[in-house]
């Protein structure tokens, strides 16, 4: 999991439907899919490192969280610039 982008996210919510999309539109290398809906370690890590389940969010290669959509929008078109 080092050099992998995680998106923590849940299936009913809409703007982690967005990102889903986003991130695959955008085909981004290495993207894992963390279902808080069925892992509880997700939710655990999620707690542990922003202090709350809240979705989505992604944790970068380097441990920097991006929280909400625009967040995670302008992440990833950032690594689209690199």
């Amino acid at each position: 999991m080092a050099n992998e982008i995680q998106l923590f996210h849940r299936i009913a919510d809409l703007d982690s439907a967005r990102v889903r999309r986003l991130g695959i539109d955008m085909k981004i290398q290495a993207l894992e899919f963390r279902n808080l809906d069925i892992s509880e370690s997700a939710a655990g890590e999620l707690r542990a490192g922003i202090g709350r389940v809240e979705v989505p969010v992604v944790k970068d290669p380097e441990g920097r969280w991006h929280i909400g959509f625009q967040q995670i929008e302008s992440y990833f078109l950032g690594l689209k610039r690199v």
